[in-house]
Order: C-alpha cells, then structure tokens, then sequence
C-alpha cells in the first residue's frame, strides 16, 4: 500500500507537464486515478518529482520551492507538437511588429535630406524619429501586458495589429510632408500597439519545457525576419518614382516614401485576419481571489543584494534592446554613408538587397540551430557564446568600408567581397536574434504564468526607454566620429560601442541561476 501510495504522484507528475502554481484540473484527478493501480510505474518518478515530495514532507505543506524543475512533457517522437495555426498567426504578428518598426531605416537618412537637413545632422533627425515609436511603447507597454493579465491576450493582440495597420499608412503620408508629422505618427504608432509582449506571453501558455526552445526560437525568428526584412522592403520599394517606370505618377513624386508603408500595411491587415480566426484566448479565469505578485528587484543573498530573477532577466532584454536597435540604424545610416567619411556609399536598394540575404540567412538557421543548442548546452551557455560572437562581428564589420564592395559589376572579386562581408553581418543577426531567443525564455520562466502577461509588458516598457534613447545616443555618436579620422574615435567607434554592450549581454546571462531555464 505505501509503495502504491507514492508511486501515484510520481506518476501523475512524470505524466504530463508539472504546474508550480498546483491548480489540478478533473482530467488531473482522473489520471490520478488511474495511475494508482498500476504499481509498475513507481519507478517513472525521476529526482524532479521526488525532491518536489521530499519538500512536501519536510515543509508539512503544499509549498514548492520557486525554481523547482518541472518535468519535460513529451510525445512518443520527442517535444510536444507546436499548434501550427497559433504558431503562424503568433509568426506573423511578430513578423509584420518588426517590419512595421524597421521599414523606415533604409530610407530615413535619404527622407531628412529630402526635407532640407544637411547630410552633418541626417543621423541625429533620423535617430530622433526611429526613437519616436519606442518613446510610444514606453508610455503603454505595460499598461497593454496590464490589460491582457485581466481582460485576456485575444482583445489586445485584435486591436495591437489593427492599430499598426492604421499608423503604417499614416507614418508614409506624413514623413513626405515634414520631420514632425513623421515623429508624431511614429510616436501613435508606438503607443496603441502592445501586441508584442502578449505575443510572447501567449505562447508561454501553450509551449512546454519540451518545445518552448523551439516556439522561443519561432517567435524571435520571426521578429528577426522583419527586423531584416522590413529594411529590405523599405530599400526597394521607396522613392519608387524613381526607380520603376510603373510608379512613375505624381502621388509617388510627392510621396516616396508611402509604398513600402502600404506594403507593411497589407501584411498588418492579413495579420489581423488571421489572429481573429485562429487565436483563442489563454488567460484562464482563476477561482477564488487571485495571487498579488510584487515585482522585487532586489534580494538579500549570501549576506549581499542581488537582482531577483525577473528583474535580472528585464535587464538583459533591455540592454540586448540598446545594442540591436543601435545596430539596426547604425547600419543603414553607415551603408549610406560617403565612402570618404568611412561609409559603404550605398543607395537604398543595395541596402535593402543585403538585408533581405541576412534576411533568409535568419529564416533558415534560426528554428533548427536555437532549439539543438539549447537543448545541448541550455539557455544560460547559449547566450554566451552568441553574445560573445556578436561581440566579435561588430569589431569586424567597420573594416569592410575600406574596399569598395559593389556586385553590380559582376566580377568574380567584387562578388566574393560583397558575399564575405553579407555573411559576416548575417552571422552577427543570427547571434543577436539568438540572444534574443533566450532572453525571451528567460523573462517567461521567472514568474508564474498568470504574471507574465504584466512581467512582458514591463519588459517592454523597459527596453522602450533603452531604444528610446539609443538611436539619438548610436546616431549622435557616429555623427561626432565623421569629423575625426583617428581609430578608434572614427567612424569605428559606434560600432565598438555596441559591441560593449554586447559584452554585458554575456556577462549577465553568465550570472543567472540555472533554475531560469525551466518554466514556473
């Protein structure tokens, strides 16, 4: 009888995924049941499930420890199967967000010089409408994670996407007509789309600690796809009067930079259609009151204040957010840039052709490698090794405007060099979204699931205020360097300002407790 009696919530644990927060649901109870009269499967248990009971014992109560592991729930075949229809729809609000927010790169320092700025300040006007939309987030993001803890992520995720929709259209009318209509859209925009954060809570929900490196890795593929592919529909599709014949009419002469806004505006709405068709809310209604959760940031520890779990990882995602948004305008302006003043000299549809490469380097490698390195080395290690590497390419890229990289000549030498140098900022993405991918997980496995819907949005308004500020600081930056020629205070120094930062990326994650990797 005692060895039946312990056999059964060994079992019952081992069974399916184990919640910290002990709601057992009546299919629970069932499997409980059932389990009991099956004494061969006492030794299914495994130590996650044992220590769980030997707290329980020790402790005289139902209490677990807050970073008790829970078991990986699993298929015959390996992790649990991701639902395709909420994974794509999740794909795409992901997708069309960083589109939204990186079309405009490609073609900012071309649009303030249209508006009569000098080419001197064009890196400081664009920095302060790329902030525009971040100053926006800061303002709301955790109000939206807010909202989906006690309405539901379903209404915030609706109404995220149409309203980045609606600003997508308006941003490319009103950054032909002046710098302030285009900071004050941007700004709208930023502010009543919060879709982000509830996207990556809402796949929490629904992932495991068997397949949530894999849904993680989806999702930050897909914000890193738009991230790259956004600057490469804005390079090709802006100042279309000038480049195709067909788009030669005077609405496109006065608005050059309105297409590829309409563009992101047809993908914001076929996003929208699909998140009202196959996402279902998640947010299960609690019985009896709900639990109230303070957000420490600090804890006493070994007799010294260390940051708590949650706060550490917040801290990540908004230092990993200074560097990437950095390096997101850093490198259209610098690709922009005079020859002479240490710049590639591109024009915006080479721009655009480069990211659209490192575009679908992301696409490719992001789902298969994420998944297998962290499952071989955790999510802790992983984020070492690819902050660490990202810090290295940043190092290395600045020296590629030394040659004059132009395929279009289609010389073997010429193809080689602009193949080299895509390859070493494809390498640099595929890092930083990595990067991204554990953070994300991180963020997720520090707080109980009804809490990280609020824990996201914080987050974001966090890493708001960093990108907020950065591209005025990168941009400001690189524009001090274009008067010196001296390294490394050259046009060399932002980029070895973002890979600093990179630096504390590796630093941090290095000094999380190994407990973050599984869920609460």
């Amino acid at each position: 009888m005692g060895a039946q009696q312990s056999a059964a919530p060994t079992a019952r644990e081992t069974s399916r995924e184990t919640s910290r927060d002990d709601y057992y649901t009546e299919e629970e109870e069932l499997l409980q049941k059932q389990t009991t009269t099956t004494s061969t499967t006492a030794t299914l248990g495994g130590s996650s499930a044992v220590s769980r009971e030997a707290s329980r014992d020790n402790s005289g109560s139902n209490s677990v420890n807050v970073y008790t592991s829970s078991p990986k729930r699993t298929t015959k075949d390996g992790p649990t199967p991701l639902p395709k229809d909420k994974m794509a729809a999740i794909f795409l609000i992901c997708f069309s967000n960083a589109c939204l927010a990186t079309t405009p790169f490609p073609f900012l320092a071309f649009m303030v010089q249209d508006l009569g700025y000098s080419v001197y300040d064009t890196a400081v006007y664009a920095g302060f409408i790329a902030s525009a939309r971040f100053f926006g987030n800061l303002l709301t993001a955790w109000v939206w994670g807010y909202l989906s803890d006690t309405y539901g992520r379903r209404p915030v995720l609706i109404a995220g996407v149409a309203f980045q929709a609606v600003f997508a259209v308006v941003f490319g009318l009103g950054c032909s007509v002046s710098l302030y209509a285009a900071i004050f859209a941007r700004f709208l925009e930023g502010m009543l789309n919060g879709s982000v954060p509830v996207a990556k809570t809402y796949v929490a929900e629904f992932a495991d600690d068997s397949n949530q490196a894999a849904a993680m890795s989806m999702t930050t593929m897909a914000w890193g796809s738009g991230m790259v592919l956004g600057p490469a529909v804005g390079g090709y599709l802006s100042q279309p009067a000038e480049k195709y014949p067909m788009f030669d009419i005077p609405f496109f002469q006065q608005y050059k930079y309105a297409l590829p806004m309409f563009f992101v505006a047809c993908i914001s709405i076929t996003t929208l259609i699909l998140t009202f068709l196959y996402l279902e809310e998640t947010l299960q209604k609690e019985k009896g009151k709900k639990e109230k959760q303070r957000l420490e940031v600090f804890v006493e520890k070994d007799g010294r204040r260390t940051l708590t779990a949650p706060a550490h990882a917040t801290v990540i995602y908004a230092v990993l957010s200074f560097q990437a948004i950095g390096m997101d305008e850093l490198y259209n302006v610098w690709c922009a840039t005079p020859r002479e003043l240490g710049g590639m000299q591109w024009k915006s549809d080479q721009i655009g052709s480069s990211l659209l490469c490192v575009g679908l380097m992301i696409m490719i490698s992001q789902p298969y490698f994420y998944p297998k390195l962290e499952r071989r080395f955790g999510s802790r290690m992983t984020a070492q090794y690819a902050g660490v590497f990202s810090l290295v390419m940043l190092l290395v890229l600045p020296f590629f405007s030394r040659f004059e990289i132009d395929r279009s000549s289609g010389e073997l030498w010429d193809v080689l060099k602009w193949t080299l140098f895509v390859v070493s900022f494809g390498f640099y993405k595929v890092c930083n979204s990595t990067c991204f991918v554990s953070s994300a997980i991180f963020i997720n496995n520090s707080v109980k699931k009804h809490h990280r819907g609020s824990l996201n949005g914080f987050s974001m308004t966090c890493a708001a205020l960093v990108r907020t500020l950065t591209p005025p600081i990168i941009g400001g930056i690189f524009s001090w360097s274009l008067r010196h020629s001296t390294y490394p205070i050259n046009y060399h120094l932002a980029f070895i300002v973002c890979a600093f930062v990179n630096l504390q990326v590796a630093q941090l994650a290095a000094s999380l407790p190994k407990e973050i990797e599984k869920q609460i």
